[in-house]
């Protein structure tokens, strides 16, 4: 590996710096799972540039990339909080770089030469309840410090770039869009035999729909089951509903709306289920139903479909952008339109099967390998 002090003052190439701090984590979620596939995937079309990750504790194993131009930096910070402002600060003072990747509003105080931030959403505009007061603050102090300091800003659908630039009054070309992938050798068309298989040994109810996302009000998961009481008295035969997800602060309200449910019984919460299983679940199911109030992206959409799942989504936010026709589009405010997605699934094979189609068509234009060649060339010409 080229020593550190040879690799920045060497003129040939870039040095292009990456805060690996979300991505080196066990349990990942959006953007950690953003940060992760975007940095595995410039280490595949980049071996010019260097790259210095940093991160405030010892890498992952599965972040530990193997060639020459991929480096790796543990930046101790003796504090819990703070370790961007801190220590990246630190780092970007003595061992400046000529390009800043932060997939997260804030960006050091004291940045690269360029500086580029990945902004997902405005989730925090429309939902400040879920978010302690200190928090919030921060929050919105490291967005006003990153449209600052920002030379590029990245976001993850037209809908957030347009949300950005009205809220903030930013000129759109300072905002590009990346959409974000999927793993394809993951998420793919499953063998009949082993969804058969693993949905006997696992106890699953068929026929079923399933969610997947966090369990929380704001993706409107408590209206989810009201749709389906609604869906599951006009067809008077047995149609379970599996959730699977972390559970969200609220999830109180998820419970009463299960034990108010004159189906409980065919409600199932699943919690956190492995990534591996989840293809396989989806491929036995009806549709997965995603009726969210709002989203940046909706990758369990595109989730979904590559698995060969039909798609009934909300018509709000990035949605409509990312299914594009492929799925069904319904009001998340209006329980009777869910519900009629749901019977229209089951009651009409064809219809079912043109989706799945269209959907595994669709989920093909979206992969880390696009998301990680158009962040490069933004990096390029900044």
């Amino acid at each position: 590996m080229i020593h550190i002090k040879e690799v920045y003052y060497q003129p040939s190439n870039m040095i292009i710096g990456i805060d690996a701090s979300r991505a080196n984590t066990k349990e990942r979620s959006g953007v950690e799972w953003y940060a992760f596939h975007l940095i595995h995937n410039l280490a595949k079309i980049d071996s010019k540039n260097q790259y210095f990750l940093y991160s405030n504790k010892e890498f992952r194993d599965d972040l530990k990339i193997d060639q020459p131009n991929f480096h790796l930096k543990v930046l101790k910070w003796p504090f819990s909080r703070l370790w961007t402002l801190g220590r990246l600060t630190l780092e970007m003072i003595f061992k400046k770089v000529d390009v800043l990747i932060v997939p997260s509003h804030t960006l050091p105080l004291v940045g690269a030469r360029k500086n580029i931030l990945s902004w997902h959403d405005l989730a925090y505009e429309h939902y400040p309840e879920v978010y302690t007061k200190s928090h919030l603050m921060s929050l919105k102090q490291g967005i006003k410090r990153g449209i600052k300091k920002a030379d590029k800003i990245i976001t993850i659908s037209n809908f957030t770039r347009n949300e950005i630039v009205e809220k903030y009054n930013l000129s759109l070309d300072r905002i590009e869009v990346t959409y974000m992938g999927i793993d394809h050798k993951l998420w793919k068309k499953q063998d009949e035999k082993k969804v058969k298989n693993y949905l006997r040994e696992n106890n699953f109810n068929l026929p079923y729909f399933v969610y997947l996302g966090r369990l929380t009000a704001k993706k409107n998961v408590p209206g989810l089951i009201e749709a389906y009481n609604i869906f599951r008295k006009q067809i008077a035969r047995p149609h379970n509903l599996y959730l699977i997800g972390f559970k969200g602060f609220d999830f109180k309200l998820i419970e009463k709306a299960i034990s108010s449910s004159p189906y409980s019984n065919e409600i199932k919460v699943l919690g956190y289920t492995p990534s591996k299983e989840l293809p396989i679940i989806f491929a036995g199911a009806e549709a997965l139903v995603f009726p969210s109030f709002y989203e940046g992206f909706g990758i369990p959409v595109i989730e979904a479909m590559a698995s060969g799942c039909p798609v009934i989504t909300s018509n709000l936010t990035a949605l409509p952008e990312v299914v594009a026709g492929s799925g069904i589009l319904v009001d998340p405010r209006n329980k009777e339109d869910i519900a009629k997605a749901m019977e229209k699934i089951v009651s009409d094979n064809n219809f079912k099967e043109e989706l799945r189609l269209k959907g595994l068509s669709r989920a093909k234009e979206f992969t880390w390998l696009k998301c990680a060649k158009k962040t490069l060339e933004i990096i390029e010409n900044i």
